[in-house]
C-alpha cells in the first residue's frame, strides 16, 4: 500500500507483497522501477523481503534506477537497487562513461554497482503536465522533453532484457 510518507514523498512500498507478487501472479516476469528511495550514507541493507522473494521466484527480473546522486562516494545507489538479486541500472553519458549525475557503487558491502548503464542522458521522454484546465489535469498534453537520468536508463534496460527473456524462453519452448 503506497500512502503518502509525510514529507512530500510516497512512502516506500513493500516490494514483495505489493509490486511483484501481484503482477507476477498476472503473469508478469519482469518488474521495471524508475524510483528508489533515498540511502543515509551508512549503507544499510533495507532488501532481505525483496532479495528473498526474487530468490525463491528465479524466473522474475526485477531492475531499479541506480539514483541521480553523482560522484565516486560509496553507498550512493537507492535503497532499492542495492539488492542482491535486483539489477541497479546507472546512466551513461556516452558509449564509454558514465554521466556525471548518475549514482555509483560499491554497494554497501562492497559489491559492484551499478549492474548495467545504458543511455539515460538528454532522452526523449513524455512531459507530465496537465493541460490548460488550471488545476484540472485534462485535456492531457502529448508533448515530449529531454530529461535525464537513471530513471531514464531503467526502461530502456527493461526492454532490453524483456527481448532477451523472450529470446531464451522461445529457445527452449
Amino acid at each position: 500500500d503506497m500512502t503518502s510518507s509525510g514529507d512530500g514523498g510516497l512512502a516506500v512500498p513493500d516490494t514483495a507483497d505489493d509490486l511483484y507478487a501481484p503482477s507476477y501472479a498476472a503473469g508478469a516476469r519482469l518488474h521495471s522501477n524508475s524510483w528508489g528511495s533515498n540511502h543515509d550514507g551508512r549503507g544499510y541493507y533495507t532488501n532481505s523481503d525483496s532479495d528473498g522473494w526474487l530468490y525463491e521466484n528465479q524466473d522474475y527480473v526485477a531492475l531499479y534506477a541506480a539514483g541521480n546522486n553523482g560522484g565516486q562516494q560509496n553507498y550512493l545507489i537507492s535503497q532499492e537497487a542495492q539488492g542482491k538479486n535486483c539489477f541497479a541500472v546507472g546512466a551513461g553519458e556516452s558509449p564509454s562513461s558514465i554521466a556525471a549525475f548518475s549514482s555509483v557503487g560499491p554497494a554497501f558491502d562492497n559489491r559492484i554497482k551499478p549492474d548495467l548503464v545504458l543511455p539515460g542522458s538528454g532522452t526523449i521522454s513524455a512531459e507530465a503536465s496537465g493541460g490548460a484546465g488550471g488545476g484540472d489535469m485534462w485535456p492531457f498534453s502529448c508533448a515530449t522533453g529531454s530529461k535525464s537520468g537513471t530513471s531514464m536508463a531503467t526502461p530502456a534496460a527493461s526492454g532490453n532484457a524483456a527481448v532477451i527473456r523472450d529470446y531464451l524462453a522461445n529457445l527452449w519452448a
